[in-house]
């Protein structure tokens, strides 16, 4: 609806692709997109901006990296196939490597919490303790958190977990409190 009003507008800002991406890059009005991928046939009244995800991973390897001598290091990306979650994971792994230690990446073919929590638990229970886990963004770490508990890990002596985007609604009601990177969004 947005869209069709767009030629009257001055501009407009958007948060995720709409679902008629040809009247998106079609609209007279300029388009500002928010976390959004770039594509490669945008015309100069679109924009995309994002957080800096690569260093957002850098951040949270170095983080870990200073906080003890862990055997082991993971990383729990976003449901699905998100650009931004993959950028994250890479940047991490990839800094990591470069200190010489190795990442344990899970991966799941869930949408949603619910199709992957039994398979999480068997990835958490067979890293190596003590863990660093950095994770994607704070609701999916949340659902990592309740993964140690129902598989009896404890956080932070067996596996710390680091989220992304300092939500302080979730980060002050996990138990225990979860650490996360604020990013300068």
């Amino acid at each position: 609806e947005l869209l069709r009003m767009a030629p009257a507008a001055d501009g407009i800002l958007v948060d995720h692709l709409s679902e008629s991406l040809e009247t998106d890059l079609a609209t007279a009005a300029p388009v500002v997109h928010f976390n959004v991928k770039p594509l490669p046939a945008t015309n100069n009244r679109h924009a995309f901006v994002h957080v800096a995800d690569g260093a957002i991973g850098l951040a949270a390897a170095k983080y870990l990296l200073s906080l003890s001598s862990f055997r082991s290091f993971g990383f729990v990306p976003a449901h699905g196939d998100r650009f931004w979650s993959r950028r994250r994971g890479d940047a991490y792994a990839f800094h990591l490597r470069q200190c010489r230690k190795s990442v344990s990446e899970f991966t799941n073919d869930a949408v949603d919490g619910e199709g992957d929590i039994d398979r999480l638990i068997a990835w958490l229970q067979g890293l190596p303790k003590p863990a660093a886990l950095f994770v994607a963004w704070d609701g999916r770490a949340v659902e990592v958190l309740e993964a140690c508990r129902k598989a009896r890990i404890q956080v932070p002596k067996q596996i710390v977990v680091l989220g992304v985007d300092n939500d302080e609604i979730l980060c002050e009601r996990t138990s225990p409190p979860l650490s996360s990177i604020a990013p300068d969004a």
